[in-house]
């Protein structure tokens, strides 16, 4: 079953104290960018094509030498320990499982080494967000849109912080995975049976 992330994030709002949520949840500015990149993903669309053979559908990918279950990873977000005890390390852990990248960010709240070890134990992929400034201030760049797009990875942040606060590993790991699924039961409507097959594919409809 794919996930209701929108659900996900009601739970987590319960759960997370009123300044956390604000600050996983928030924007910059205005947020009128937020805004606008909800109401852009509701405009894309998958088209369907019929007599092929998706009787095995394959999500995997090499992503800059890595080898992934998932296209489908952990982009770099904030002090994962403010929604749950184990922070990154959980999340690692999960992402690992799901044979989904991590990326952990350089305002991490656990100790790099931790979260190397956890991944190495596991057996996954990770990467560390790094970004020099002149101010030595860091900033967020993350590598976004859709497969379908032409993107060769969708990172998800917020939702894998809902899904830290209501479970720890295991509902990141479910996250995760239920997207995965998701995209495969999507691709298989769409007569795709790998990812080479779905790029293109996307077209703008009307929203529903």
């Amino acid at each position: 079953m794919v996930p209701d992330i929108a659900q996900l994030e009601r739970r987590a709002r319960a759960l997370l104290s009123p300044e956390v949520y604000d600050f996983y949840a928030g924007g910059s500015g205005q947020e009128s960018t937020l805004r606008a990149n909800a109401a852009a993903w509701q405009r894309l669309w998958l088209m369907p094509r019929v007599l092929r053979d998706v009787s095995s559908v394959d999500t995997s990918l090499s992503l800059w030498g890595a080898v992934l279950r998932t296209p489908v990873a952990v982009a770099p977000t904030a002090f994962h320990r403010l929604a749950h005890p184990a922070g990154e390390v959980a999340t690692a852990a999960a992402a690992a499982q799901a044979g989904a990248l991590f990326v952990l960010s350089t305002r991490c709240s656990c100790q790099i080494e931790d979260v190397g070890a956890t991944v190495a134990e596991s057996g996954g992929t990770w990467w560390f967000q790094v970004y020099v400034m002149r101010d030595r201030e860091l900033t967020a760049t993350l590598v976004r849109r859709a497969v379908a797009a032409g993107a060769g990875a969708v990172f998800l942040g917020r939702p894998v912080l809902w899904a830290l606060a209501c479970g720890g590993a295991p509902a990141v790991q479910d996250l995760l995975t239920g997207l995965t699924s998701g995209l495969a039961h999507a691709m298989a409507l769409a007569g795709a049976a790998t990812l080479a097959g779905v790029r293109g594919l996307a077209y703008p409809g009307d929203t529903p």
